[in-house]
C-alpha cells in the first residue's frame, strides 16, 4: 500500500511464494482519469531494462519537476524535467492545477475504482515501454487495499517457446491400447456428458490412480489426455508443492482446487503421488500429515459443490503401496490403472510408434525380432535404445566417411538392425535392474557329447519360442519347468547357460 505507480512502472511481488514482475501498462484513478503509455512499446531495449524503484523514482522526478512551486515567473524554466532518453517536450502546467493533484494524492486516490492493466508473468519480464515522459499530467496515483488490478497476459511467447515440443497426442502412445482406453472412458466420458451421469444417478469418478513401474508411461498418458480432453488441465509434481513454511504446502493446494473449480471441466494432474501423500504412520514431520489430511479434504469435497463430473483428480505414481490407506478408497481414487510392463507384441508397437520419424533399415521380421530379444524393457528403455542406435549409425558414417557436411550426413544416416544390437549392450533394461542379468556366450558346440539331452531340452524350451504357432494347431502344450540333476561337475550350469544362449533368453543365477 502506499506506492505510486504510473504506466511503465515495472511492479515486482510474491504470489504464493512465487517471483512476479508486472508491467503497469495504465492507470484508472478514482477521478476517472485514465494514465497510458504513449508510443510502442521495444522490447529488448537495454536503456529500459532497470528495476521498478529506479523506474519509480525517475518517474517522480519527472512528474515533480513539471509541477512549478514558486512564486516568480523565473523559477518555472528551472523546474522543467530533461529526460534524455525521450524526446517529449516538456510542458510546465498551471501551478494551481498542481497544488491540486498533490491534495488529491492521499485522499482521493484510496477509493476502490482504481485499475492497473500490466502484463504479468510468474517467470519475470524486462520493462517494455519508456519510463521517462509517460505522461503529461501531473496526477499521482498510489496503490491502495481497495486496488483492483487486472492483468493481461501475452500468450505469444510461450506459443512459441511450446512449440519446439512435440505435442503428445493418443496417436503416438504404443503398447498401452487397453490401459489407454480405460483411462479415455473414465475420464473423458464424465468431462463431456455430465448430463448422463446426472439422469442415471450414478457418481461420476472423482480420481483415477495410474501406477506401474517407472519408465512405462503413465505420464506421457496424463500429458496426451491434457492435450486431448480440452480441459483445463493443472499440473502438480508432488515434491514442489511442498515448503517449509508452516500452512503454505495446503494453502497451495487449497488455491489450485479452487481454481480448477472455477475452470470447470478441468482436470488435476498429481505427479509422484507418493512423496505427496505418504502414509501418516510414517510420516517424519507434522507438514506430511497436514497435507495428506488436506488433499483427503478436498477430494472430499469435489462432488459437494456442484462440480461432479467436472472436476477430477489424475495421479501417477509407481510405489502405490506407499500411498496413505485413506487415499485409495472409493470416492477419492475410485479406479486404479496399473501402467504394467510391455510383453513383446506391446514392445513392438511402441517400438513401430518410436521409429515412425526415423529414417531406417529395418524390416518388419527385424522389428519383431528385436521386440522378442528387448526382455524386461519399458517404453523408457525403448526410447533410449532407439537413440543409442541413432547415435551408432551417425558413428559408422562419420568413421567411413569425415569430410561430409552436416546436410549430406542427415541424407546419409540410416540405422540399420545391427545398430540396435549394439544398443542392446549399453541399455539395460529397467524391469530386471535389480537382479543380475548375465548374457552367457556358451553354445550347444562348447558342451561334448549329451546329445539326448540338448535334444530333450530344445524341445521343451527352444521349440515353443520359435514355433509357437505348431503347438497351438497341434494342442501341445510346451512344459513349464525343467530339471536338471545329477552329480557335481557335469555340466548342469553350462547346459543352462547355453540353452539361454541359444533360444535368446536372460540367464538369472539363483544360488
Amino acid at each position: 500500500d502506499g506506492k505510486i505507480v504510473l504506466p511503465g512502472n515495472l511492479l515486482a511481488f510474491t504470489f504464493y511464494g512465487k517471483p512476479c514482475n508486472v508491467v503497469v501498462m495504465g492507470v484508472k484513478g478514482a477521478d476517472g482519469a485514465e494514465l497510458s503509455t504513449q508510443g510502442s512499446a521495444i522490447p529488448g531495449d537495454p536503456d529500459l531494462e532497470r528495476s521498478d524503484l529506479e523506474t519509480s523514482a525517475s518517474d517522480l522526478s519527472l512528474q515533480l519537476g513539471r509541477m512549478d512551486i514558486g512564486d516568480s515567473p523565473e523559477a518555472a524554466p528551472l523546474s522543467k524535467p530533461m529526460d534524455p532518453g525521450s524526446p517529449v517536450t516538456p510542458s510546465t502546467p498551471d501551478p494551481g492545477q498542481g497544488d491540486k493533484s498533490c491534495g488529491e494524492g492521499d485522499g482521493a486516490d484510496l477509493a476502490g475504482d482504481s485499475e492497473l492493466a500490466g502484463k504479468g508473468s510468474s517467470e519475470g519480464l524486462p520493462l517494455t515501454g519508456k519510463t521517462g515522459a509517460i505522461s503529461s499530467t501531473d496526477n499521482f496515483y498510489f496503490i491502495s487495499s481497495r486496488t483492483r488490478i487486472t492483468f493481461s497476459e501475452p500468450r505469444t511467447g510461450v506459443a512459441e517457446e511450446g512449440g519446439c515440443e512435440p505435442r503428445v497426442t493418443y496417436d503416438m502412445i504404443g503398447g498401452l491400447s487397453s490401459q489407454l482406453k480405460t483411462v479415455r472412458e473414465t475420464v473423458e466420458l464424465p468431462l463431456k456428458h455430465p448430463e448422463l451421469f446426472k439422469s442415471y444417478g450414478i457418481p461420476p469418478p472423482r480420481g483415477v490412480l495410474l501406477y506401474g513401474p517407472p519408465g512405462t508411461g503413465k505420464t506421457l498418458i496424463a500429458k496426451a489426455i491434457a492435450n486431448e480432453v480440452g480441459a483445463h488441465v493443472t499440473i502438480i509434481n508432488g515434491p514442489e508443492i511442498i515448503s517449509k513454511f508452516y500452512g503454505e504446502s495446503e494453502s497451495r493446494l487449497r488455491q489450485i482446487f479452487a481454481e480448477a473449480s472455477l475452470r470447470r471441466p478441468s482436470i488435476i494432474f498429481i505427479d509422484e503421488l507418493d512423496a505427496l501423500c505418504p502414509k501418516r504412520e510414517g510420516a517424519q514431520n507434522e507438514v506430511e500429515k497436514r497435507v495428506v489430511a488436506s488433499l483427503l479434504t478436498l477430494m472430499d469435497g469435489i462432488g459437494s459443490e456442484g462440480s461432479e463430473g467436472q472436476l477430477l483428480v489424475l495421479g501417477a505414481t509407481n510405489r502405490p503401496q506407499a500411498l496413505d490407506a485413506a487415499l485409495r478408497r472409493p470416492g477419492r481414487f475410485d479406479k486404479e490403472i496399473e501402467i504394467g510392463i510391455p510383453n513383446a507384441q506391446d514392445r513392438l508397437d511402441i517400438l513401430q510408434k518410436l521409429l515412425r520419424k526415423v529414417p531406417h533399415s529395418l524390416t518388419g521380421a527385424e522389428l519383431a525380432q528385436l521386440a522378442d530379444s528387448a526382455h524386461g524393457y519399458v517404453g523408457a528403455d525403448l526410447a533410449a535404445l532407439c537413440k543409442e542406435a541413432g547415435l551408432y549409425a551417425l558413428r559408422r558414417v562419420l568413421g567411413e566417411s569425415p569430410n561430409l557436411s552436416d546436410t549430406e550426413v542427415a541424407g546419409s544416416v540410416m540405422i540399420a538392425f545391427n545398430d540396435f544390437l549394439q544398443g542392446m549392450n549399453d541399455v539395460r533394461p529397467s524391469a530386471m535392474r535389480e537382479v543380475a542379468i548375465d548374457v552367457p556366450k556358451v553354445s550347444w558346440s562348447d558342451i561334448g557329447g549329451l546329445e539326448d539331452v540338448k535334444l530333450k531340452l530344445k524341445q521343451a524350451v527352444e521349440w515353443p519360442l520359435k514355433h509357437p504357432e505348431s503347438f497351438i494347431r497341434m494342442g501341445i502344450q510346451p512344459p513349464k519347468g525343467v530339471l536338471l540333476y545329477g552329480p557335481p561337475g557335469c555340466s548342469k550350469t553350462m547346459i543352462a547357460k547355453a540353452l539361454a544362449h541359444e533360444s535368446g533368453l536372460n540367464f538369472l543365477a539363483v544360488k
